[in-house]
C-alpha cells in the first residue's frame, strides 16, 4: 500500500485512540460505570494503534538513522511488552476506579 495510506491510517488511529482514552477517563472517573463493550473498544483501539505504529515503523525505519532506527527495531522485535504494559495499566486504573465507586 502506498505511503499516504499508512500516514492517513496512522493519524486516524492515533486520534481515535486519544478520543477513546478521553472516553475511558470519563467512564472510569466521571461517570463511574464500566461497560464491557466500552472496555472491548479500549483494547481494540490500543491494539490497532500499536500494530499500525509497528508497521509504520518497519516501513519508514529504512530511512532513519541512529536512535530512531534502533527504537523501531526494538518495537518490531519486542512488540508484546507494550501490549502487556497497556493491559496492566488499564487493569490498575479499573481497580483504582472501582475502589472509588460509591
Amino acid at each position: 500500500m502506498s505511503h499516504w495510506y499508512w500516514a492517513g491510517l496512522q493519524i486516524g488511529v492515533t486520534f481515535g485512540t486519544l478520543f477513546v482514552g478521553w472516553l475511558m477517563y470519563q467512564s472510569l472517573f466521571r461517570i463511574q460505570a464500566l461497560c464491557p463493550y466500552c472496555m472491548l473498544v479500549w483494547a481494540a483501539m490500543f491494539l490497532s494503534l500499536w500494530y499500525v505504529t509497528v508497521e509504520s515503523a518497519s516501513r519508514w525505519s529504512r530511512n532513519w538513522t541512529g536512535y530512531g532506527r534502533r527504537l523501531a527495531h526494538v518495537m518490531i522485535r519486542r512488540h508484546d511488552i507494550a501490549i502487556l504494559a497497556w493491559f496492566v495499566l488499564v487493569g490498575l486504573l479499573v481497580n483504582i476506579a472501582a475502589f472509588n465507586f460509591s
